[in-house]
């Protein structure tokens, strides 16, 4: 992946809301119910924005637009566990235990 297609995606990874990066990346406004959804996944789990939104993206590039599978990876234990705090971590994560995603981040 070329370098400033990579510090772009960091970038809205980092600076947009999770709402907003789903809104984004599927090019359409989200329904109300995923808006909430996102929200209580911050508040239920902890999870800081850039964090979810690496779990969106992740989620988006390998089954596109299947938000039950963005639900699967928020539930996973391993955030907690590996005290995962940054958009940087989140990926490390990922690029240890799903390979799928070294196609975002090689």
């Amino acid at each position: 992946m070329d370098t400033n297609i990579k510090e772009n995606t960091l970038k809205q990874i980092k600076n947009l809301s999770p709402k907003e990066y789903l809104t984004h990346i599927v090019g359409f406004e989200i329904p109300d119910e995923i808006k909430k959804e996102l929200a209580y996944f911050q508040v239920e789990y902890g999870l800081k924005p850039e964090v979810i939104n690496v779990i969106i993206s992740y989620s988006y590039h390998i089954s596109k637009t299947n938000f039950v599978f963005v639900k699967l990876l928020v539930n996973y234990e391993g955030w907690k566990k590996e005290k995962v705090e940054t958009a940087e971590d989140a990926m490390e994560l990922l690029r240890k235990e799903h390979k799928a995603f070294q196609c975002l981040l090689n």
